[in-house]
């Protein structure tokens, strides 16, 4: 078998992606052992809405979600937007936990966007959106760097891990969008 784009979509991409899924549950293990209940609780909302993603991005587009889907998102929106209150009450002790989750919730709400309403390649629209998409994971990689270098091994393990979990979405939605 050569090697080329079609294998890479048929097997190296759902190899890439469960294989970053599987380390992602070695990740909610660490949390779980390693982290504050707080910590755990915004990692499981997390986890949620990155499976929510996951399905809403290999679904078929214009059918409406069921409730349950709605709930689960409901409940993985209000923990995050309280983890991220919870950081802005000690931005001064850990900024860099307040402004990593600041831009999560701003790249989830780029992808709510794009799955519920895509923009059209080559409009204003899709460019902007593309545009503050690049700022905000350029932004998340620069904080992952900087967790590196301060040797805070379990935060950048964890951002990393988090950017490459929605580079598997955002490359679905791609695929999603172009019909593939």
């Amino acid at each position: 078998m050569r090697a080329g784009p079609h294998w890479f979509e048929r097997w190296g991409f759902p190899l890439f992606k469960y294989g970053v899924f599987a380390l992602l549950t070695f990740n909610i293990y660490l949390f779980l052992r390693h982290a504050t209940v707080r910590e755990a609780l915004d990692s499981l909302g997390w986890v949620i809405l990155l499976l929510l993603f996951e399905w809403e991005t290999r679904r078929p587009t214009g059918l409406p979600l069921p409730r349950s889907v709605i709930a689960l998102q409901a409940f993985a929106y209000v923990t995050i937007v309280f983890a991220l209150y919870r950081f802005a009450l000690h931005i001064e002790d850990k900024p860099l936990d307040f402004y990593n989750a600041f831009a999560w919730i701003l790249v989830a709400v780029g992808i709510e966007f794009d799955i519920h309403r895509p923009a059209t390649r080559g409009t204003a629209a899709y460019q902007l959106r593309f545009t503050a998409k690049y700022i905000l994971y350029g932004f998340l990689c620069l904080l992952a760097a900087i967790w590196g270098l301060r040797s805070e091994v379990l935060n950048f393990y964890d951002a990393l891990l988090w950017i490459l979990c929605f580079f598997a979405v955002e490359l679905n939605q791609v695929r999603r969008h172009h019909g593939r």
